[in-house]
């Protein structure tokens, strides 16, 4: 019974790191903070935000390489956003889906600053998809285990986060899988369950001049039985219109490349990661969104991409 357990929880691990985090990992999270932390929702100058994320990640390095979609929507009404997100991750035969609503309030604090606040409930779907291509250990498909896994499990978690941001700082602080869903309950030892993740994120945006705009940030992960890891990141934008920039994984050994455009509120950004660790490999990310209705269209500063 022990093997069928570890089986199905390999494929509630979802595209990650090889230190079996069960979040999918984003190169591009600070495109699209809302995937890590709804409280981000309604922070913008944007009424309406739309974003869709593919990655494919160590893709021809290992057998059956992880890929995650993920398309995203957030309003803003008054001081509230208001969020969806609805993602796919596929490991081999493996897929786990699920869909999130977000409710976050802005809360001004003084002229410059604002602290959001946001919960997210989330449904959450892991399943063994025999009509996807991909590895399985040799197992017995009438042991009801294995049934059950086929068949698939659905179970309910939440997200928390606070984001406290002016126009050119911000910091926020996510935990996502609060409640520690179990997907398996034949066991005890840990095996089932979705640990709960933290996210620690910051950055300083600054207008070099009237052309060039940098910003460097980090974001630090935590996830139970697994060390600290450190994404440091640096991007630029010329006119607010072309970004580049580069990141730096420090548990992964990965650094990543990015280029991104803008114009009249349609975005794509690219990024491929290099990881040069135990795993030699590449991942790509794929961002495109869609912003709508200025909300203050004399508001002056930066509105990164």
């Amino acid at each position: 019974m022990k093997n069928i357990v570890l089986i199905i929880a390999i494929g509630i691990i979802t595209s990650t790191s090889l230190m079996a985090q069960q979040v999918p990992l984003y190169t591009q999270y600070k495109t699209n903070m809302y995937v890590i932390n709804p409280a981000v929702a309604g922070s913008t100058n944007y009424q309406h935000e739309l974003r869709g994320i593919y990655r494919n990640q160590w893709s021809g390095s290992i057998i059956d390489a992880p890929e995650t979609s993920v398309l995203t929507y957030n309003v803003a009404v008054d001081r509230a956003g208001i969020g969806f997100m609805a993602f796919s991750d596929q490991v081999g035969k493996f897929r786990n889906t699920g869909f999130s609503a977000s409710y976050a309030y802005q809360l001004p604090l003084n002229d410059e600053y604002k602290l959001g606040i946001g919960i997210a409930a989330q449904l959450l779907r892991a399943r063994l998809d025999m009509n996807l291509n991909g590895f399985l250990p040799s197992v017995n498909t009438s042991d009801p285990a294995i049934i059950n896994a086929i068949d698939g499990q659905t179970r309910l978690d939440a997200t928390i986060g606070a984001y406290l941001y002016s126009d050119q700082l911000f910091v926020g602080l996510s935990a996502p899988n609060i409640l520690q869903t179990k997907f398996d309950n034949t066991t005890n030892d840990g095996l089932g369950y979705i640990s709960r993740h933290f996210y620690l994120t910051a950055g300083y945006r600054m207008e070099v001049n009237n052309m060039l705009s940098f910003e460097p940030s980090f974001l630090v992960r935590k996830v139970a039985q697994a060390p600290f890891e450190l994404d440091l990141n640096a991007r630029a934008w010329v006119q607010n219109t072309v970004m580049g920039g580069f990141s730096y994984r420090t548990q992964e050994q990965t650094v990543a490349a990015m280029v991104g455009v803008q114009y009249k509120g349609f975005m794509l950004v690219y990024s491929q990661d290099f990881s040069y660790g135990d795993l030699v490999a590449q991942s790509q990310e794929l961002t495109l969104g869609l912003r709508l209705n200025q909300i203050d269209e004399m508001k002056a500063g930066f509105e990164a991409f």
